[in-house]
Order: structure tokens, then sequence, then C-alpha cells
């Protein structure tokens, strides 16, 4: 592992394996290092620092900033992180130029605000911007890594009105501080993916907290099914 470059790990894996068949390492809020100290600061890295050093998996928490083509803004809560959307896609962008066999997974959700609460219209300014035509998957199932070299794999929390042509939907059923199964179903209720999520971000006594991650991390797999820790 010494000799690992942290830039390009996926370099190394076979093309033809499932997302669901790696280990990705990621953060949790990922873009607060600017917040300062306080209940908002999860990160002490900035994203592109995070990206350098392997991270893979994102989770961005956006609101809307009045117009304009970077119209989403990251925030943890109440807490404006002081980047935009923009920069978070830039970032991504930036690692994919220099090493074109990354994924980057993103969980992207609404900041719970009166600013957040359809972000959808400020999404797809994005989608349609030309310095980010083509930088998203947007398929609704689990891909094989060849399929998504270069591209953020959009792990949908907000509501749109194209559910199946956005990302894979994870906004319905998602519980509150919790350890759950998710079923991810087309129109007509047939399930198309599984998830199983452990998402208990209120226990504050690290014992516990590690007791909760590590009996997550040790549940016995099933091939089918997604696991997010």
């Amino acid at each position: 592992m010494g000799n690992l470059d942290l830039k390009q790990w996926m370099s190394g894996i076979d093309d033809e394996r499932s997302l669901r068949d790696i280990v990705i390492p990621g953060t949790h809020d990922s873009g607060t290092e600017k917040t300062g100290m306080g209940v908002a600061h999860c990160q002490n890295y900035n994203i592109e620092r995070q990206l350098n050093d392997g991270i893979r998996f994102l989770d961005i928490r956006v609101s809307n900033i009045n117009g304009g083509n970077d119209p989403l803004r990251v925030k943890h809560g109440i807490v404006n992180c002081l980047i935009t959307f923009g920069d978070v896609l830039t970032w991504c962008k930036k690692i994919f130029k220099e090493n074109n066999s990354e994924t980057i997974i993103m969980l992207m959700d609404y900041c719970h605000d009166d600013l957040g609460k359809n972000i959808e219209e400020g999404f797809e300014k994005y989608l349609n911007n030309k310095n980010y035509k083509n930088l998203f998957y947007l398929g609704t199932t689990i891909p094989v890594l060849k399929d998504v070299r270069g591209k953020i794999v959009l792990f949908r929390r907000f509501e749109s009105s194209k559910r199946d042509a956005m990302g894979i939907d994870l906004q319905e059923g998602w519980k509150d501080n919790d350890t759950f199964s998710l079923d991810v179903k087309r129109e007509g209720g047939v399930v198309i993916e599984k998830f199983d999520i452990s998402d208990e971000y209120k226990e504050h006594d690290t014992n516990k907290k590690v007791k909760v991650v590590q009996d997550h991390l040790s549940k016995k797999r099933s091939s089918d099914c997604f696991y997010i820790t």
C-alpha cells in the first residue's frame, strides 16, 4: 500500500467490476473545511485535497443562490460553507483530467433551509453548462467501473421531476439517524437497487459510534446490495 498512488488508485481495478464490489472511502459533509471550528465543521481539508488523498465518495448539501451560472452554494444546516457547487465540480473535473481512471460517487442533498427546498432547476444549469457537460452519470442503477471512469455517479436525495433519468434516487425511504434498508424502485414499484445504510449521525459517544460503524462494516454482505456506512 505504501507505493499506491492515491490520485489514481482505481486504475488497477477491473473495468467490469461493479461499484457494489469496491470499498470506496468517503467523507461526511465533505465541503465544510472553511466553516471554522464548531458543530458544522466536519472536515479539515478541502475537497481538492480529499480527492488527491483518494476520497471517492462525497457528501454534498446545497442551497440556492439567486440566479447566475453557479446557482447552488454548499451549506451544512444553516452554516454557509463558503464554496459553491461549481467549486466542487471544478475540483472533480480536475482529478478526472489528471487521472481518467477514477470515478466519484456524490451523495447530493438539498440543505434544509428556505432556499434549499427546490434545487433541481439550479442543478440542471450545471448539467447544461459547457464546463461540466457530460460530467455526471445519471443512470438509475449501479454501474460497472468502465462506464463511469471520469464521471460523477449521482446518488440523489433531492426531489426531481425526472425520477427515472436523474441518478439513483435515494430520497424516498432515507431514515433519520438510523441504520436501515432502502429499496430503489421504478415507477410502478419494481425494485431495481437495494441499499443498506448506516447513518446514525446523532451518536456523539465515541465508543458507541465506533461500535455502530464496526457493526455495519462487518455485516454479512449480499452481492445485490450497495452498503453505505
